[in-house]
């Protein structure tokens, strides 16, 4: 009889956990090419390893598959054990060191080494900033030790907690600023591994606090009353507008009383600008801080122009300094604070009249003067424009003055005199001007000879003004 052969396949199905495996027999007839059933053993065994090479294949890249499978997992398992580690290692106590050793901090971290960090630079605002963030999470979350776990709802939390604490916008977003900042040194560093919380903070918006510009009456009254350090403290601050700091650091060596002029780089701006040329800035000298220059500079042995105070300010203790400043502003009748803010009233202290308020004066009186905005811009140090302009105040009398440019034809003023209020300027105002209405030309400049007599021709006005 002739044979015929078949292949029997057993394959497995998995229904369910409970029922177990069940197995299937599927029983296959082994044909040749033509589709003749094979008779002889070694044919079927061809024919019969033609259809086994294609199980076995799937069975092994099955396999293969489960391998991968399990290497992407013990991968993924290094990786996030890796992870943990490193997190681990990060502690918030330890985080200033850990950011100040990033390759990737800022420009002005990496100039200073982090346990000597210069008093009122940047890096030192950081350093606080980073040490009253910790020292709230001591208080409000002390199971939190290690920086990656602090979320976005701890992180909102403290932009709450600045809020309520009545900071104004511009430093709570100094602080959320320098946090968002840190946490993104960090995990591009892979020191550590999570999200960062402060990311998707928004800025507060809010108006900005701005100090008051002084009249020249005030700055006049405060010179007057002040003496010593304090008296050139003062004119330095009205007289170049530089800032409280480089008021208190100035070098000699800065100061050219033969040409008359001041040449510094302001220390806001000492390590931002590429070009050193374009960062120093030219102060003419005032004769009335002339004056006063010359005198300190004739007892001076020391490299700074206000020895005393910039010791206190070069070792961190400029707060003595503003106590002092502040005193002498309020001794002259000008209020530092709002009214109904500071002590006693439940609400953070808002700064109306300081230092800065001279830096306001200089550049408001200048533009009320009509010097150019550029000259002004380069002086106060700014970098644009609109820096300038936000410091920039017109006063009542400056508007009057600017007003009265702009004239008109006799008929239509004569017409319309009548309807104007009356004035309020002050009779003797009035009455010198009818007399210098009344002089001829001879006369007005007979006037102006005697001035020009007894006053440095080169800056009769300042000398004038001084005078009276």
């Amino acid at each position: 009889h002739q044979r015929f052969f078949f292949i029997w396949i057993f394959s497995f199905r998995f229904p369910c956990r409970a029922s177990g495996s069940v197995q299937e027999r599927i029983r296959i007839p082994l044909k040749n090419d033509k589709g003749e059933s094979i008779t002889t053993v070694a044919e079927a065994r061809i024919a019969a390893d033609k259809i086994l090479s294609v199980i076995r294949t799937k069975d092994e890249a099955q396999r293969l598959r489960l391998i991968q499978s399990e290497l992407d997992n013990a991968e993924k398992k290094e990786t996030q054990a890796r992870q943990d580690l490193e997190n681990s290692l990060a502690v918030i106590a330890a985080g200033w060191d850990i950011f100040m050793q990033c390759p990737n901090r800022p420009a002005c971290c990496r100039r200073v080494p982090a346990d000597k960090l210069p008093p009122h630079s940047t890096p030192a605002n950081y350093a606080c900033q980073y040490r009253q963030f910790t020292e709230w999470l001591k208080i409000h979350y002390e199971k939190v030790t290690l920086i990656s776990e602090i979320t976005p709802k701890i992180a909102a939390a403290y932009a709450l907690h600045l809020e309520n604490s009545g900071l104004a916008s511009g430093t709570i977003n100094k602080h959320i600023g320098f946090l968002k900042l840190f946490f993104k040194v960090l995990i591009d560093n892979e020191e550590i591994h999570c999200t960062n919380p402060f990311l998707k903070l928004q800025r507060k918006e809010g108006a900005a606090n701005s100090r008051s510009a002084l009249s020249h009456e005030q700055i006049a009254r405060l010179l007057d009353t002040a003496d010593g350090e304090l008296k050139l403290l003062f004119a330095l601050g009205y007289f170049t507008g530089l800032r409280f700091g480089d008021c208190c650091t100035l070098e000699w060596k800065e100061v050219d009383l033969s040409r008359r002029v001041i040449e510094r780089i302001p220390r806001k701006t000492k390590n931002t600008r590429k070009d050193t040329g374009e960062a120093v800035v030219k102060i003419g000298i005032n004769p009335f801080l002339q004056c006063l220059l010359t005198g300190a500079r004739q007892t001076s042995k020391d490299q700074y122009v206000l020895p005393r105070y910039a010791a206190l300010y070069l070792s961190g203790r400029d707060n003595a300094i503003i106590r002092e400043v502040n005193r002498h502003f309020r001794q002259n009748g000008l209020a530092t604070t709002r009214p109904g803010t500071g002590p006693g009233t439940g609400k953070r202290a808002v700064v109306d009249i300081g230092f800065h308020s001279l830096r306001y004066s200089y550049i408001s009186h200048n533009a009320e003067a009509g010097v150019p905005a550029a000259v002004i811009q380069k002086n106060a140090g700014h970098a644009n424009p609109a820096m300038t302009e936000h410091y920039t105040r017109i006063s009542d009398q400056a508007a009057r003055q600017y007003a009265a440019a702009l004239q008109l034809s006799p008929e239509i003023v004569d017409a319309e005199f009548e309807e104007l209020p009356a004035s309020d300027e002050s009779e003797n105002r009035i009455q010198l001007r009818k007399y210098a209405d009344s002089l001829t030309e001879e006369q007005i400049e007979q006037v102006l000879q005697w001035i020009r007599e007894r006053f440095d021709s080169t800056y009769p006005e300042e000398q004038l003004q001084l005078f009276l």
